[in-house]
């Protein structure tokens, strides 16, 4: 929904200059849509066991927020339409995300989107992060829903491997990782944009 992938990976590897780790933006790119404890794993099998994460991480998080507050949050192409379609037909939204909630929260709001969802799924509120179902599962019962009647908008691997697993409707729409073909023959489908998702929804909710 939002354009962050970007500058996460600026802020993170902004981070990891002040503190002398050799993370190179690919590497960085690999951990997208992965849980915390995930990009541990792949950043310390790269650097060593002599690796801060926690020092790594609060460092991120800090220039994250101060490039998000500085110049804004950017929707991406077709979400109002999108959101405003489902509004209109009454369906149920949940946003189910790695980060923790009360990132998830300020970003939502500096987006100026918080207010279109009635539920938030947070990374800190589940054991286990994407590509497992958990999160997603969680979603689906605060929204009252069965997982079978769920449709999962995703932009990373490890979300359309959890939306598969869960036993949902995936839809991916590709963000800065370009999804192996493998992960994307799990999708129903994939579009360019959410102008095509919104599209797409149209289509199943008018006929």
């Amino acid at each position: 929904m939002l354009d962050t992938e970007r500058v996460e990976i600026i802020a993170c590897k902004t981070a990891a200059d002040e503190l002398g780790y050799d993370l190179t933006e690919d590497l960085i790119l690999s951990t997208v849509g992965t849980s915390w404890l995930e990009t541990e794993r792949i950043f310390r099998e790269h650097l060593g066991p002599r690796f801060s994460y926690s020092s790594l991480r609060e460092k991120w998080r800090v220039h994250a927020e101060q490039f998000f507050v500085r110049d804004g949050i950017q929707q991406k192409a077709g979400l109002l339409p999108l959101l405003d379609l489902l509004d209109q037909h009454g369906v149920s939204k949940a946003v189910a995300t790695q980060t923790r909630r009360a990132q998830a929260i300020q970003r939502l709001e500096l987006a100026g989107i918080a207010s279109r969802f009635a539920h938030v799924v947070a990374g800190d509120e589940i054991v286990n992060g994407k590509p497992a179902p958990d999160i997603l599962w969680k979603a689906a019962e605060k929204m009252g829903s069965r997982a079978a009647d769920c449709f999962v908008l995703e932009d990373s691997e490890p979300g359309i491997l959890a939306a598969h697993a869960a036993g949902m409707h995936p839809i991916l729409v590709p963000d800065t990782k370009p999804p192996r073909k493998e992960i994307a023959a799990l999708a129903m489908h994939v579009f360019p944009s959410l102008v095509q998702a919104r599209d797409h929804f149209q289509r199943i909710l008018e006929g």
